[in-house]
């Protein structure tokens, strides 16, 4: 799944907002802009920015699925709208890392928090990395060292978002993706 129109609005889910960890700081209700929210999840490390994010792709997503053609058009349109938007976008992110050779991950969420089945090696890792900087959009992202922008909260009020890149390696010259942390893993960066 490719992202180029970026200045699609995506609604923040009450759900993504809850999101424990790093975070961008998001609340139910708000509306962003693609693009920002794409800031917001590589910045600070917004776990409830990548939640939204899985939630509006896997409802593209949803939109592509096929029902079991033995089902009546009723029974068919009720097996679509109980799919997972966020459980079809895992899906597609764990059939991509078959696509790039990454025989020895899974991802069981889109923020990479603890979870018994998310699982990676160093080497998978730098296999992502390598397809990931090859999209200058990507590479403009995660490179940027601050991002300002506008949004709409619940009640269509504007507010203002401000996220500093937590890579510190970016201000000494050198080109990087992500830093992330959990207890399992510690400090990690790519």
């Amino acid at each position: 799944m490719c992202i180029r129109d970026s200045t699609s609005i995506v609604p923040i889910s009450e759900y993504a907002a809850s999101m424990t960890g790093t975070s961008a700081l998001l609340e139910s209700g708000d509306k962003l802009l693609l693009n920002d929210l794409l800031h917001g999840m590589m910045l600070p490390s917004g776990n409830d920015a990548a939640l939204a994010i899985s939630e509006y792709f896997g409802e593209v997503l949803k939109a592509t699925v096929l029902p079991p053609i033995d089902l009546d058009p009723k029974q068919q349109k009720e097996y679509i709208n109980r799919l997972s938007p966020r459980k079809l976008f895992i899906k597609e992110m764990n059939r991509l890392t078959q696509e790039l050779g990454m025989q020895e991950t899974v991802f069981a969420n889109p923020h990479g928090l603890m979870n018994f089945n998310n699982h990676s090696s160093a080497q998978d890792v730098a296999k992502l990395v390598s397809a990931a900087m090859k999209e200058p959009y990507f590479c403009q992202i995660v490179n940027c060292k601050r991002h300002v922008c506008k949004a709409l909260d619940e009640k269509q009020n504007e507010k203002s978002f401000s996220w500093k890149n937590t890579n510190k390696l970016l201000w000494k010259g050198f080109y990087g993706i992500k830093t992330g942390i959990t207890p399992t893993a510690g400090p990690c960066l790519a």
